[in-house]
């Protein structure tokens, strides 16, 4: 598997899901006759590329090395309702990335949805 160039700016390539086992990889390697490549040893596992019609990468990988959890985010103070918990405070998040705790769903825009479904 070749490494990307560290391009400006962050962008995004494409989704990857976890497959179950790394015998998925296999199977789904095998079935759409494309290549499965080790990741990074700092990643551990194996992944497999499928080209998604609208020109996204989708990755499925099996067997990376289970991470930290990240320091849980202080939720914002909201007013809801006849609730009233802040009252003249303003919120000033800071400008950074944004830190994603979990994906609930993922959803990609395409003029392709056909070739995509399939």
């Amino acid at each position: 598997m070749r490494a990307h160039p560290q391009g400006p700016r962050s962008k995004f390539l494409g989704p990857a899901f976890l497959a179950a086992t790394p015998g998925d990889v296999l199977r789904l390697a095998e079935a759409t006759g494309r290549p499965v490549a080790r990741l990074p040893d700092t990643l551990g596992g194996v992944v497999v590329d499928l080209p998604d019609p609208s020109g996204l990468r989708v990755r499925v990988v099996s067997d990376t090395h289970e991470l930290p959890a990240l320091p849980p985010q202080d939720p914002h103070v909201l007013n809801l309702g006849h609730e009233v918990r802040r009252v003249n405070a303003t919120q000033r998040p800071p400008r950074a990335p944004a830190l994603a705790q979990r994906l609930g769903h993922v959803v990609l825009q395409t003029t392709r949805y056909r070739e995509a479904l399939d």
